[in-house]
């Protein structure tokens, strides 16, 4: 039964597999499905649902679409493009906290929303995120002295246009750290080890070495 598995120190989080358009977001009301879910981790959140409920594994899972809100990004992270006064030019951040583009190159927002609105998504949805974050690792920090968290994604199978590894097939699995910055060396190895139990490739900061929340959090 869940309730009889002890505590442990680790957590999940599932920052992109969110798929609900904010009411303000009149821009991508308009965008079909095949555009809309072009860069969403779909189901990434099913697919841990169910060992996260055996061993009692707290998570904290978005619900807002990442063109909308990216949550694995910075509230900074925006540009003229996306924001009405932003002081990065257009193009600084094209997948910035608010998309201007898919990874495909669709265009997302022809028209920079305003500060006010900005600062609105920031509230409604970028803040909570964050505040869950931390409202799950300090009751672990302080049982535990040292917190295991896990920051889960999906990818495509094989580098597109819009990738540095354009056209190579991947790892099943890739494993990030920030070039070793976020983790520690044994945990790193030790799920890695676990991933290739089970039979899949694993790769190690290729083509992916982390974002933002693996920055913010990850402290070895």
């Amino acid at each position: 039964m869940p309730n009889s598995i002890a505590p442990r120190p680790l957590f999940i989080t599932v920052p992109h597999a969110g798929e609900l358009v904010p009411g303000g977001c009149s821009w991508l009301r308009s965008q079909p499905d095949q555009i809309l879910l072009l860069d969403v981790d779909r189901f990434v959140d099913r697919l841990y649902a169910q060992a996260l409920a055996a061993f009692s594994i707290p998570a904290v899972i978005a619900q807002v679409h990442r063109y909308a809100v990216d949550l694995n990004r910075t509230p900074h992270d925006i540009d003229q493009a996306s924001v009405v006064g932003a002081a990065s030019p257009a193009g600084t951040h094209t997948q910035g906290i608010h998309w201007v583009k898919s990874t495909q190159g669709h265009v997302l927002i022809s028209t920079p929303m305003s500060a006010e609105l900005h600062q609105k998504l920031i509230q409604e949805f970028h803040a909570p995120f964050h505040q869950a974050i931390q409202s799950v690792c300090a009751p672990l920090l302080k049982s535990f002295g040292e917190v295991f968290h896990l920051d889960c994604h999906s990818m495509p199978s094989q580098g597109t246009g819009a990738h540095a590894d354009a056209g190579e097939r991947r790892a099943d699995v890739v494993l990030s750290d920030f070039d070793g910055k976020s983790c520690r060396p044994d945990f790193l190895s030790s799920v890695s080890e676990a991933f290739k139990a089970e039979g899949l490739s694993v790769s190690v900061n290729w083509p992916y070495k982390g974002g933002k929340i693996t920055q913010r959090y990850g402290r070895p």
